[in-house]
């Protein structure tokens, strides 16, 4: 590697700008936009109603005029008591339709002072020209006695009917219709029919011609866009332009990534699915705003980030929006030390390539948006390896710094228990970086900080919680709980096998290792690179080993067809087939022409380094997580230190502007050519891959607005503090009531239902489920929630519980849940 320019930075040009703002103007114009395409404005009086309640509905059929309706306005006349609701909406393929394509639950909420109901419903993308009703539908209102407007004059809508029941009545009702499509489609739509108007050419012809074009363009220019910034902002050959050190552009390179960063969480924080584990961390905050403690009083996951995550349960009434927020500034800050362990390790130029990928990877968006993940771990591990790579010498008040680290990663542990998988690597990186005294020293320093913290820690809960809670605090369980669900056996070995290995990260590691792919090739280059540089081989033994290791899963992206995403975006799933190996090959090339390390001591121990933090760290993780825990969708946050530290560590090797002699031109026009087109591919996939990655949900999550329907709905029908039977704590959690026994995990009954919780354990925090029948029959239960992950922790295996609902409780609501093929259904005492 070519020693560092002197002056790193970029200079701003007119090209940075213009790149930035081609990107944000893509940005915008593929922003949803809902427009009211059709509004009854026929002339009526106040006496013109249709009444409904009780066994009568009430319903308008009509024939949507563009495609992507979601959106339909009526108007109902007061009064309208609350104990008339909740009010049911039910679009149907036209009035003699009897299935629903949308429902959706209204509350006196929802209804707007001049009596306003604008229900809105997940787009039908293909809604043009096709017949639709609407029914609304009070069945617990007296009969007759919601009120409808309508318009019996005038020009009345010519596509529809208005129907009470199953009879035609006279006019229509007052209602308005509303459609969802991007921003660059509306104001293309209305080129075309201006275009249309002035050469005079039928709109269908244009639309047909240049239409179809419309989301191919914009995926180009979002292409160009992010090429054309990478290249501007952070192409090593720019850096050696420049004339003066200008410092103050470090923090506000790194501050401008983060704001970035968390600017890229809103869309996710505000509609990503919210799982069952995140709803219990939530309900954590709940129980924290009555006193009751976690570990104290319930059972709770990570001392450390509950500890800090608690002013966010004091500070706002709806905290799940705040609650995301906080997580994604956390994951923001991890960007300073990325970019000094790039430094450290490297160069300014790898440290701003590892910052610029943490800020701008959708696998980190979609890791760092659910509560549970907790990125304040691999914060703390950051900064653990950053302090100990600070180390440069022997002298005593040096190696002091050790102690810190070890602190650090013990802080880690409290917060995320996977996070020891990092003391393996934290221990041997000083034997790759300092003489052999130094690094004992510095090593014993660590291990030392490491087990003091702990102990620390452990003195100060032994009095309060006891032995056993404890140890259940520092993770003891989860460690149990994980070789329990894996029966003992050596899970791990399944990992080695490629097809095995490839299955298991189909199945469950869709939002990390599907959106991520990109960096994790570049990753696995890295790791090859490393081994080259040891090994003193050619550059051909590494494209070749990348080549084998990459076959695998060329393989499986041409047998699954939607590995990266579901039928419902098939063009993105075709383009990533052919996109996926075209990259591969790429990154294969620019192997081959690596150029032969010297073999000096400083590149060997870079090397090694390298090796220690990529691919030592990953093996320790795949080992904890198969020995000890579960491969998951949202539990593989700490696999992206290494893989975003060892992709900007290889993109900074293959970057480098090399000179070469004659008889090697076209080698040294190979690296300068093929480094720019890898990285200008990562750029175009970093962009393209945000699409998937809204698409991906855990298994048993809840769609944000149905949790905030069903929220609705709990907190119409029932008290403060009161407490609702539900395996899901996001329902009550958004309703400020709580869950039966002051639990916040309850799928500790199904854990010890298959074996994995012994009930000794179980009892420290949940009664025995005769306790809780006791509890649902003598009527302390009002309320029932039952979404997917309730029937299995309450009633699937326990067919009492299911008699006791049948016979106690009656269906009030069933409130459709996108994520899952069955809807939420809630229960009341009869």
């Amino acid at each position: 590697m070519t020693p560092e320019p002197s002056f790193p930075w970029p200079r701003i040009s007119v090209a940075v700008i213009v790149a930035v703002a081609v990107l944000l103007g893509v940005v915008a114009l593929r922003l949803s936009l809902v427009q009211t395409v059709l509004k009854t404005t026929a002339p009526h009086t106040d006496t013109d109603i249709e009444r409904f309640g009780g066994l009568k509905t009430v319903g308008q059929s009509f024939v949507s005029p563009s495609d992507g309706l979601a959106e339909i306005s009526f108007r109902l006349r007061s009064p309208l008591p609350v104990r008339w609701f909740p009010l049911f909406f039910h679009l149907r393929h036209g009035r003699f339709a009897t299935r629903d394509l949308r429902t959706v639950v209204l509350l006196r909420t929802d209804v707007e002072p001049d009596g306003v109901v604008t229900t809105r419903f997940a787009p039908l993308t293909k809604s043009r020209g096709k017949p639709y009703a609407f029914v609304l539908d009070a069945p617990y209102a007296p009969s007759g006695t919601f009120a409808a407007s309508r318009q019996i004059d005038g020009s009345l809508y010519g596509d529809g009917t208005l129907f009470r029941g199953t009879a035609v009545r006279q006019g229509d009702l007052e209602f308005s219709l509303g459609t969802q499509s991007a921003l660059g489609r509306v104001l293309w739509t209305r080129f075309l029919a201006w275009a249309a108007e002035v050469r005079r050419v039928p709109g269908l012809m244009v639309a047909l011609l240049l239409g179809s074009t419309v989301t191919l363009l914009l995926t180009m220019a979002t292409v160009f866009g992010g090429i054309v910034t990478l290249l501007a902002l952070w192409a090593p050959w720019w850096t050696q332009r420049l004339h003066r050190t200008r410092a103050w552009l470090l923090p506000v390179a790194l501050g401008t990534l983060a704001v970035l960063h968390i600017a890229l969480h809103l869309p996710f924080a505000l509609s990503y699915p919210i799982s069952n584990d995140e709803g219990a961390y939530l309900m954590d905050i709940q129980n924290l705003r009555v006193g009751a403690w976690p570990f104290l009083h319930t059972l709770a996951k990570g001392p450390l980030f509950l500890t800090l995550f608690a002013p966010v349960a004091f500070s706002f009434p709806e905290a799940l929006l705040p609650a995301r927020l906080f997580i994604a500034v956390t994951s923001a800050l991890i960007i300073v030390p990325l970019y000094l362990l790039g430094v450290r390790h490297s160069d300014r130029t790898a440290g701003l390539f590892a910052a610029a990928l943490w800020a701008f990877s959708p696998a980190v968006i979609g890791q760092t948006t659910h509560v549970l993940l907790q990125p304040l771990a691999v914060l703390l591990v950051a900064l653990a390896l950053l302090t100990i790579s600070r180390q440069r010498d022997d002298t005593p008040w040096r190696t002091r710094w050790a102690y810190g680290g070890g602190a650090l990663l013990a802080a880690a542990y409290l917060t995320r228990v996977s996070s020891v998988a990092f003391l393996p690597s934290a221990l041997l990186l000083p034997f790759v970086m300092h003489p052999r005294r130094a690094a004992w020293r510095t090593a014993a320093r660590t291990g030392l900080g490491f087990a003091l913290t702990l102990l620390v820690a452990a003195l100060l809960f032994l009095p309060i919680l006891g032995a056993v809670r404890t140890a259940i605090t520092f993770n003891v369980e989860a460690v149990l709980i994980g070789q329990a669900r894996n029966a003992g056996g050596p899970d791990v070995a399944a990992f080695w096998p490629p097809r095995e290995l490839l299955e298991r990260i189909s199945a469950y590691g869709s939002t990390l290792f599907r959106t991520g792919l990109p960096v994790v090739i570049l990753w696995w280059a890295f790791l090859l690179s490393q081994v080259r540089t040891v090994l003193r081989l050619p550059g051909w033994t590494a494209a070749l080993a990348f080549l084998g290791g990459a076959l695998p899963l060329l393989l499986e992206l041409q047998r699954n067809t939607y590995f990266f995403t579901d039928d419902s975006n098939a063009p993105f799933a075709a383009l990533a087939r052919i996109a996926a190996p075209a990259f591969v090959l790429l990154v294969a090339a620019r192997l081959l022409t690596l150029r032969r390390e010297s073999g000096d001591p400083a590149t060997l121990r870079r090397a090694w380094r390298g090796l220690l933090l990529g691919g030592g760290s990953w093996l320790a993780l795949t080992v904890v997580y198969a020995y000890f825990g579960r491969f998951r969708q949202h539990y593989h946050m700490e696999f992206l230190l290494p893989y975003i530290l060892g992709a900007a560590l290889f993109l900074r090797e293959i970057l480098v502007a090399e000179s070469g002699q004659a008889r090697a031109r076209w080698r040294t026009f190979a690296r300068r050519v093929l480094g720019p087109l890898v990285a200008g591919a990562l750029a175009a996939a970093t962009f393209l891959l945000y699409t998937p990655t809204k698409t991906q949900s855990h298994t048993g999550s809840i769609a944000v607005a149905t949790a905030h329907r069903v929220a609705d709905i709990i907190a119409s029908v029932s008290g403060p503090r009161e407490e609702i039977l539900t395996a899901q704590g996001i329902f009550p959690f958004l309703a400020g009531r709580f869950l039966p026994f002051g639990a916040s995990h309850p799928g500790w009954y199904l854990e010890e239902r298959v074996g994995t919780v012994t009930p000794a354990m179980r009892r420290l925090f949940l009664p025995d489920k005769s306790v809780l029948r006791t509890y649902v029959r003598d009527k302390p239960i009002r309320l029932v929630a039952i979404d997917r992950r309730t029937w299995e922790v309450y009633f699937q295996f326990d067919a009492d519980m299911r008699a006791l609902v049948a016979e106690y409780f009656k269906l009030l609501a069933e409130v459709p849940n996108p994520s899952e093929e069955q809807p939420v259904e809630i229960w009341i005492r009869k």
